[in-house]
Formats: C-alpha cells, sequence, structure tokens
C-alpha cells in the first residue's frame, strides 16, 4: 500500500463521508444563511450584491475542517447559531406549508423518517463528492 505524500493523510471512510453529507447540506446551508440575513455583512461581495449567500469554499476544501463546513459569512459562533436558527424557522415554515396543503401530521412524519433513513443509511443518496458542482440557473429579470 503507498504511502501519503509528506503533508497530506489517508482519508478515511468516515472523513469521505462526513464530506458528502456536508457537500450535499451546502444549498440548505446558504439558504439558511440568506434567511438570516449573513450575506449583509458577508465578506465576498457577490453575495451583498445578489442579497443572498451565494458563496461558498472551493470544492476540495468543503468539509475539510469545521470551519469549511458551512458557508464564508459564518465566521463565529454567534454567525452560526444564527444561521442553525435559520434553519430551524425554515424547517417549520416548511413543515407548517405542508400541513397547509391538506397533508396529515402522520404522513408528514413517515416521509420524513423514510427520507432521514434513507440519508443516513443508503450511499446512493448522496452526490459523489468528486462531481462537478451544480450550476444554477439563472433566475428571470
Amino acid at each position: 500500500m503507498d504511502e501519503p505524500d509528506k503533508g497530506q493523510c489517508a482519508l478515511t471512510q468516515s472523513d469521505i463521508d462526513q464530506r458528502r453529507v456536508t457537500l450535499f447540506l451546502q444549498p440548505h446551508f446558504r439558504a439558511a444563511a440568506t434567511h438570516a440575513g449573513l450575506f449583509r455583512t458577508c465578506r465576498l461581495p457577490q453575495c451583498r450584491r445578489a442579497k443572498r449567500c451565494c458563496g461558498c469554499h472551493p470544492r476540495a476544501e468543503i468539509g475539510t475542517s469545521p470551519d469549511k463546513r458551512f458557508p464564508p459569512c459564518v465566521r463565529d459562533n454567534q454567525s452560526q447559531a444564527a444561521m442553525l436558527c435559520a434553519a430551524d424557522d425554515l424547517c417549520e415554515r416548511h413543515h407548517q406549508s405542508l400541513l397547509a396543503s391538506g397533508r396529515s401530521a402522520e404522513d408528514i412524519e413517515r416521509e420524513t423518517d423514510a427520507l432521514e433513513k434513507e440519508f443516513y443509511e443508503g450511499n446512493d443518496f448522496l452526490p459523489e463528492p468528486s462531481l462537478p458542482p451544480v450550476k444554477q440557473k439563472p433566475r428571470g429579470r
């Protein structure tokens, strides 16, 4: 078995799985950071101009350290707490919209449990880290 180059370390399966989860969650983290208004003080000008979080660490760096799990505008414990609170709010709004559309709470819970099980146990659910990023279509003006 080849030894890693000096300055590099071998990734374990757990490291790879964690990176795949983090890559999958990036759009959700950006939506929560936008909802929290973190784009207003982001160091990236494209986020401030777009008035939404659209920044991202380089793909190869995402999930390599705790600081690289979240968008660049999440710089400290306070901004992380604001983003997580906004994520909870977005989840609650989504849940309320499902209830308003006529779905029962039991059906929503059953579907959520099935998605969580697939997310944590299924290998096909998560994108491969080597895949190029998905480009979003520009919004109409």
